[in-house]
């Protein structure tokens, strides 16, 4: 295969869904749009900034399309940043001009049948009403506990190790030493006898400043 922009495209296909989940991914579709490339999912690739400049740079090399040249240039000379913000703020105005035209042609959440026919008005209200959530509910409950134990333990386990890395809520050093101050100050009440710090482990000391809460033991 002698087409660098193809080949570079094969390159980056291989690479879907090997991207770690921190980095911005942006789509680029291998037909571009000045040549009638949608947004379809067989001709759109999940990619970093710098390898959809790439992109565009071997498309113009292997076609010498001005468009690709211009659309390389134009990333070329803008910070990732830069181009996250302006992304968004693309975004939001297409949500606002969106939310205008329903509202104007009264679509959707702006219709009365709709909120009637979706809404807490109808469907949602008849739900509560009959009892038929609570009873979906009490069955997935009844026949699931251990699928919900294990996700909420997935789900804490998650946030305690987010929370360890953004050094935030309970992992704050801030938050952190004003736990052991108090600990040493006014040791920790169990089974109604309070302990002094002094005679409590340290294992016992570090868990209770990083897990343990105001409730006493």
């Amino acid at each position: 295969m002698d087409d660098i922009y193809m080949q570079y495209i094969e390159y980056l296909k291989l690479k879907q869904g090997t991207y770690i989940k921190k980095e911005q991914l942006y789509r680029h579709r291998i037909l571009p749009g000045h040549e009638g490339g949608t947004y379809n999912e067989e001709n759109v690739l999940l990619i970093t900034y710098k390898e959809h400049t790439l992109a565009h740079y071997y498309r113009f090399l292997a076609y010498s399309k001005l468009a690709d040249l211009k659309a390389f240039i134009l990333m070329k000379g803008q910070k990732e940043k830069h181009i996250r913000e302006m992304t968004s703020f693309i975004g939001k105005l297409g949500g606002k001009a969106r939310s205008k035209q329903m509202k104007a042609a009264k679509e959707y959440f702006y219709n009365v049948q709709w909120q009637k026919d979706f809404g807490f008005k109808g469907r949602g209200k008849i739900n509560v009403e009959t009892g038929h959530l609570k009873r979906l509910n009490d069955y997935i409950t009844e026949n699931t506990p251990q699928l919900r134990s294990r996700a909420g333990k997935l789900g804490a386990q998650a946030c305690i190790k987010k929370q360890r890395e953004e050094k935030t809520n309970i992992f704050d050093p801030k938050v952190l030493m004003q736990k052991k101050g108090n600990l040493k100050r006014w040791g920790i009440k169990i089974n109604g006898k309070r302990i002094p710090y002094e005679n409590l482990s340290e294992d016992f000391i570090e868990y209770h400043i990083y897990y343990g809460t105001k409730t006493e033991y």
